[in-house]
């Protein structure tokens, strides 16, 4: 079977994409799904995608060349760091895809071989439904300053030993995570919500700007916090009293 030529893609922008999508794995999810990163090409566009049942994480570029083919192509978390690894060379800034039974990339004269998984399409969530989201409000604040006070949040359930989610309360007066001191921000709109704090650290991380928007809002199924940078979206579900009764797989 000939190989099949998807497209070039920038280096840096790949490498970026991978890491975000993978603030939207969980490897202690029971999902096969959650411990693999999807790629998907649509038009003239590559999707990378991490998904797990409360969280999804999408990074998408542009692909030289004009339209392409539509493709899907899973690779579980392990085959991923050794793609990266691969990546990390940095010796072109472009990176060309192929795909057959194994994806290939080939970046200058070198070239990396990667044997493709069973597709898990079939359980897969419907990721892009889940991107419709609804915003309701939001606030703006200092990306270093957020980390701060989620940690602190953090360090505080450890102390009571609690699980790892807290109640986020934005007013006028600022965001405030549990019982911390108050995160000053420009708010749009107040709101009241239980969110897991490991898995919204996750997702600050991977953002590029030194101020982040975080949105609150719905989707079809329930309430989702989101944050957004160029061809990047992260959504993490609103946590209930049963948080498996809320996952992205039913949207």
């Amino acid at each position: 079977m000939k190989n099949k030529k998807i497209g070039m893609v920038n280096t840096e922008d790949f490498q970026q994409g991978i890491k975000k999508a993978l603030a939207g794995t969980d490897k202690k999810a029971r999902s096969g799904w959650a411990h693999r990163l999807l790629f998907s090409t649509e038009k003239n566009n590559l999707n990378i995608v991490g998904c797990s049942d409360n969280q999804i994480a999408v990074a998408t570029m542009d692909i030289d060349g004009g339209e392409v083919e539509t493709c899907r192509i899973f690779l579980a978390l392990e085959q991923v760091k050794e793609l990266q690894e691969f990546l990390s060379l940095q010796i072109c800034e472009k990176v060309t895809l192929y795909t057959k039974r194994e994806f290939f990339f080939t970046v200058g004269s070198l070239y990396a071989q990667i044997e493709l998984k069973a597709d898990p399409d079939i359980n897969y969530p419907n990721w892009k439904g889940v991107l419709k989201t609804q915003q309701e409000a939001c606030f703006t604040c200092g990306k270093k300053e957020l980390q701060i006070s989620i940690k602190k949040a953090l360090a505080e359930n450890k102390k009571i030993k609690a699980v790892v989610g807290t109640t986020l309360n934005v007013t006028s007066k600022g965001a405030v995570f549990g019982d911390v001191e108050p995160l000053f921000c420009d708010v749009q709109g107040d709101f009241s919500a239980y969110l897991n704090l490991k898995r919204f650290l996750s997702g600050v991380k991977v953002m590029n700007n030194k101020k982040i928007t975080v949105y609150y809002g719905k989707i079809s199924r329930g309430k989702v916090f989101y944050l957004l940078e160029d061809n990047f979206k992260f959504i993490l579900l609103c946590m209930i009293k049963n948080p498996k009764k809320s996952t992205f797989k039913e949207v």
